[in-house]
């Protein structure tokens, strides 16, 4: 996978450069107890975009969840992932997305491990979508330090 344009302001969120940063190097700042949940959310995103939406509407779409990303200074915070279709080949597979990535810690300290699919332009919606075992959710932070950045205990 290829990134086209990096915003700059990745260099001062997560201390990689914005000319060299790679789609692994962005992999490697999610924190390890996450990636398990990042992986379900994309692949049952790709499912039900592939399996109940019809390819010229799939662009009509936002792909949303949280997950906690590596910052500049070392410690993770939680962040709302938003991917948007932008092209799609000729079989109505994705080509090209937009990826924004929102710093939410400020908002709240809890992780709903959930999958967002929102509907844009009058499509409809698949909300708050489980893709994690229940009984095998990754830590929740457990108390805020002094700087307001959330501490995970083991």
């Amino acid at each position: 996978m290829k990134l086209d344009l990096v915003s700059p302001s990745i260099r001062e969120i997560h201390g990689l450069d914005p000319y060299t940063v790679t789609f692994p190097d962005i992999l490697d700042q999610v924190h390890p107890d996450d990636m398990d949940f990042v992986s379900k959310a994309e692949a049952k995103a790709f499912e039900l975009l592939m399996g109940q939406v019809a390819p010229d509407n799939r662009k009509k779409y936002k792909v949303s969840y949280c997950f906690r990303f590596k910052t500049a200074d070392g410690s993770y915070q939680l962040f709302n992932h938003q991917a948007i279709m932008l092209t799609t080949n000729k079989e109505g597979l994705q080509s090209k997305a937009l990826n924004i990535h929102t710093n939410i810690s400020h908002l709240t300290d809890k992780n709903n491990y959930r999958l967002s699919i929102i509907g844009m332009l009058g499509e409809p919606s698949f909300l708050n979508i489980s893709v994690m075992d229940e009984n095998r959710l990754p830590r929740q932070p457990s108390q805020c330090s002094a700087n307001g950045k959330w501490m995970w205990s083991d």
